[in-house]
């Protein structure tokens, strides 16, 4: 993971794909899908899917 966090402080995006939440809760912004669709979006802290 701190790897991906120089790559971000560069200017970098970094898309990273899991069902980890811990993974999950480390990054700046989640998007949540379900069968193919966006079901919620932002900041961990804000998001209520679990």
């Amino acid at each position: 993971m701190q790897l991906l966090a120089v790559l971000n402080t560069e200017g970098r995006t970094v898309v990273v794909v899991t069902h980890n939440p811990q993974v999950a809760a480390a990054v700046g912004r989640i998007v949540v899908l379900r069968d193919g669709r966006i079901i919620e979006k932002g900041e961990p802290s804000m998001l209520s899917v679990q």
